[in-house]
């Protein structure tokens, strides 16, 4: 089992990791920190997501490509166990240049 400062330092790791991803070049980078049956639940208008191709195709891809500078940036990450099972929670900013459109949200130009 891991132990709750590792399991923050894999959360940690995988945000300095997808803000030097490349939109398009997440399916390795997702392989490793997603099991392929996740299920995904994110706010709306995406709401819910089924499946690592789902969630790289729905989510993380027009995401970065929306946004190419984007710096993920987590101030709060903790950990703890219930009923046997190991979780870890971050909570942080996403920040960066509205680029191209997204979530059919046009890009502001100005």
């Amino acid at each position: 089992m891991h132990t709750r400062q590792t399991n923050k330092s894999i959360i940690h790791t995988f945000s300095e990791s997808i803000r030097r991803t490349a939109p398009g070049s997440t399916q390795d980078l997702l392989s490793e920190y997603y099991h392929n049956d996740i299920v995904w639940h994110g706010p709306s208008p995406i709401n819910t997501l089924r499946g690592r191709d789902e969630l790289r195709n729905e989510f993380w891809d027009p995401f970065l490509e929306a946004f190419p500078d984007l710096q993920k940036d987590d101030y709060i990450l903790f950990a703890g166990e219930f009923d046997g099972d190991e979780w870890v929670c971050a909570t942080g900013n996403f920040v960066g240049t509205f680029e191209n459109d997204w979530l059919n949200v046009r890009r502001q130009t100005r």
